[in-house]
């Protein structure tokens, strides 16, 4: 981790919004204003200080006093908000910074009460801002707001001041300019005595001294020593800074007081490099079993909860009992937490603690095989299910995992594996530029390389949860495989023979209904399972018992299920019905999505046009299924983009990020390019034609038709063949509204049967699937062959020419060329394919 505790002005001026948040979520940089910075400067923190901040507002303050902590001490980083308490956390983790020495608690700041006094508290209290003015003109400020505010800073200051060890340093701060939270404030304090006000020394740091330019003395008798930042115009660095003001106060005493003062301090420090395990939080568990086995601790020995942390001696003396209105947050560094299924999981950051504790579940790899598992993210082990720590030898890496079926999976962010590389690869002299993976067909470009961006190789991930591809011809296929699918029968089901029901109102994977005989071989072979007890029923007892109790059940699907269900049994209506099939995937063409960036966020891809990103969407012959054979697991498509259609598509990370993509409320700015016939006018054109669906295709209909507008404009002259490259940016995004409002202008896309376009062209042209020559696909599908599907009967047949072969389509002149959407900071573009770069050979006007 490299912080830059005092940025200089000029690189910070240089540098694109974009660098300076990659490089603040990567944990290089903590991103802070200069005035503030300079708060902590005149805490004077050193390594072994114990340390208030009384009412912290964000991570940047805090992070900068752990630095000067440099591992030993105490920091109580108090928050009045449990939100901005656990986001601060989270931030310090990512920065790094989530250390031994750290406790975050949530209290109120002018009555929380913390059992002890400290050798250093920082009192920021909640002001007006207007000294905020350089970066929010025009500020919502009034006198009153000050006057308001006065009494609650007087009472902060005054609650600061108690937690003040003899000797100590507090330092006040605001980012107002007015003297009533200012020295107004501080007048009422000094008055009682025991405190008094100490000038702030600049030293000789020039990157300090450069700030007495902008510091002037407090306003009023005695109140010289206080500084107001108040840059002027006509340097860079009057350009970085707002307002500010700060007072240092020293807790007023006699000499002889202040040595017992810091030899007690020394005593409850103990060594500054002691830790010893605190296992602290106040629920009730099982797992007390599972954590004593992974740390190798005796049965007998006795746990708080199963929560373990790492904590400093000091720590220790300060946990809850003396505590009073203040809720603990985080006590230190977390080894382990429950994970979404209530097991245990170790947390990255105490993974190398966690590593030297644990013995029985640790694994070390060299630096070569460390680096390779960045990679790849999993490996094949000799080790039992369960939490698990990899620990890279003769460096202080360690990472999370998981041990599942002989598989053990990392559990960290593709950009903090990114970030171990990049290290690998300067111990062990690899190029950074490029990842020269052993055994791979092929490097992983720059792009890929990216933080956000890093996977898998292609070849290390053949199969996605046991599903293998194939590729044959320029077609991707995936041999059959069994599913467990599932039905909710009608209300017309209702007292009907199970057998019966299936055969009327249930389809197999590939869409087909069977007939009696069919279901009845299925029964007898236990490939069918009824729930014992119905919608209606699940609901009433969600209302008597817990929903997590009330779904579980052993196959992890939600409901109840039994298993040997008869032929004749009798169906109650809204019956659920599970049945494991025999699945065929549709093959695709097989050219790969290209990364085009990506975010802590969001993934976004260049999607070759014919494949499929809506549609399959229990399969893996789609986007979706492909990326994560390529090592992008978990993504989760944000917007449509039609199948024949190629360009920018973006996927959200998690269903939370999908979701707030997918918002109505999210501006989004989308560019496409396509080449249409005939050419459309040389002035921008606008259509605005309710859009709707028939069924098979869109239609311009004003009669339950939804609202679309799209702007074209050309983009060139045409062609020699009479096409034209024109833009399309809808406002909307209804299906296939570019393609159906280009129609309805009267110049579709050129080579759009489906909408008029009469070349004849397909972009790739056309492709014959279960071409095998050399009977790859033949011992493949033979190997999956099931005698009762039928699906498997039409695919030999297929193989053995005595059925036609089905034609996979290419794509349409149609490209998804950028997308802007500002709230998320996301400016994508991708680059042109080649039929826009003028006419395509074997283009035949038809």
């Amino acid at each position: 981790m490299h912080q830059v505790e005092w940025p200089v002005p000029a690189m910070i001026g240089s540098a694109s919004p974009a660098l300076i948040h990659r490089l603040v979520r990567s944990g290089e940089v903590c991103q802070q204003s200069l005035e503030s910075m300079l708060v902590v400067h005149a805490l004077k923190v050193s390594s072994g200080h114990s340390v208030l901040n009384l009412s912290a507002a964000n991570t940047c303050l805090t992070s900068q006093i752990l630095r000067h902590l440099n591992g030993t001490g105490l920091c109580v980083a108090n928050y009045k908000e449990e939100r901005r308490a656990h986001s601060s956390f989270q931030d310090l983790s990512e920065l790094g910074m989530c250390c031994v020495p750290l406790l975050v608690t949530v209290g109120d700041p002018s009555t929380a009460e913390f059992g002890q006094t400290f050798d250093r508290v920082l009192c920021d209290v909640r002001c007006s801002n207007d000294g905020g003015i350089r970066q929010r003109p025009l500020p919502t400020w009034s006198s009153k707001s000050a006057q308001d505010l006065q009494a609650l800073q007087v009472k902060t200051l005054r609650s600061a001041l108690r937690h003040l060890r003899l000797g100590g340093r507090l330092v006040y701060a605001t980012t107002s300019m007015n003297i009533v939270e200012n020295e107004h404030v501080l007048e009422q304090v000094l008055s009682e005595g025991a405190f008094k006000l100490v000038e702030v020394q600049w030293g000789s740091r020039s990157d300090l001294k450069q700030f007495e330019h902008f510091a002037f003395p407090g306003i009023g008798q005695g109140m010289e020593a206080c500084v107001r930042i108040s840059p002027t115009a006509g340097s860079e660095t009057a350009e970085q800074l707002g307002a500010a003001f700060f007072a240092t106060l020293e807790h007023v005493q006699h000499a002889d007081s202040v040595g017992a003062a810091s030899s007690a301090t020394k005593d409850l420090l103990g060594s500054s490099g002691h830790l010893h395990q605190a296992w602290f939080d106040n629920d009730s568990s099982s797992h007390t079993d599972e954590v004593k086995y992974f740390f190798g601790m005796d049965a007998c020995t006795p746990l708080v909860c199963p929560v373990p942390w790492l904590v400093s001696l000091f720590v220790s003396q300060a946990l809850p009992t003396s505590f009073v209105g203040v809720a603990i947050v985080n006590v230190g560094l977390p080894l382990a937490r429950r994970g979404k299924s209530n097991t245990l999981q170790i947390c990255n950051e105490g993974a190398v603690a966690a590593a030297s504790i644990s013995s029985l579940r640790c694994m070390d790899l060299s630096k070569a095989d460390f680096r390779s598992l960045l990679v790849r993210r999993s490996i094949q082990v000799e080790m039992a299910d369960g939490a698990a720590v990899v620990k890279c030898e003769g460096l202080d890496l360690a990472l999370a995992a998981d041990v599942s079926c002989g598989s053990l999976n990392i559990l960290t962010t593709s950009e903090v594996a990114a970030r171990y590389t990049e290290q690998l690869d300067a111990e062990l002299g690899f190029s950074s530029q490029v990842a020269e993976l052993e055994g791979a067909e092929e490097q992983l470009s720059s792009g890929q390389a990216d933080a956000y961006t890093i996977a898998a190789p292609l070849d290390a991930m053949n199969s996605t949860d046991g599903r293998h591809f194939l590729v044959v011809n320029g077609l991707r296929y995936c041999v059959p495989y069994e599913r467990w699918d599932h039905a909710v029968l009608p209300r017309e089901a209702d007292g009907m023979k199970l057998v019966a029901a299936l055969s009327r109102f249930v389809r197999d994977a590939q869409g087909q209904l069977h007939d009696e005989a069919w279901w009845i071989e299925f029964c007898d072979a236990g490939r069918v399972e009824i729930e014992e007890r119905t919608v209606a029923d699940r609901a009433l007892r969600r209302l008597e018992e817990d929903e997590a109790v009330a779904l579980s059940s052993g196959n992890g699907r939600g409901g109840c299920f039994r298993q040997g269900v008869a032929a004749e049994q009798v169906c109650g209506a809204n019956m659920r019905v599970k049945y494991l099939g025999h699945v065929h995937e549709r093959c695709i063409r097989a050219e790969l999505p290209k990364v085009l960036a990506g975010t802590d966020r969001f993934l976004v891809v260049d999607k070759p046009a014919g494949l499929p990103s809506q549609g399959n969407k229990s399969g893996v012959l789609n986007l979706e299924g492909v990326l994560a054979s390529m090592g992008y697991r978990g993504l989760h498509i944000a917007h449509r983009l039609d199948q024949p259609v190629s360009g920018v598509l973006v996927l959200g990370r998690s269903t939370t990020q999908q979701k707030n993509f997918m918002d109505e409320a999210v501006e989004k700015q989308k560019t496409y390019v396509a080449r249409v016939w005939p050419p459309l006018a040389s002035s921008p054109m606008t259509c605005s034609e309710p859009v709707g669906w028939d069924g098979e295709r869109a239609t311009c209909s004003a009669a339950g038709g939804k609202a679309s507008i799209t702007h074209f404009r050309a983009l060139s002259e045409a062609f020699a063949d009479g096409t034209q490259l024109v833009e399309c940016r809808p406002v909307q995004g209804r299906r296939h509204q570019i393609r159906v409002h280009l129609a309805f202008l009267g110049s579709p896309i050129a080579n759009d049967r489906l909408y008029g376009g009469n070349f004849a062209g397909e972009e790739s042209g056309e492709l014959f699937a279960f071409e095998d020559a050399e009977g790859v696909l033949a011992q493949a599908f033979a190997a999956a062959h099931q005698p009762w599907c039928p699906s498997c009967a039409w695919t030999r047949q297929v193989l053995a020419g005595a059925e036609r072969k089905p034609v996979v389509h290419g794509g349409i002149w149609l490209h998804a060329r950028r997308y802007q959407v500002p709230r998320f900071s996301l400016d994508v573009e991708a680059p042109l394919p080649s039929w826009a770069s003028g006419p395509c050979p074997a283009v035949v006007q038809v």
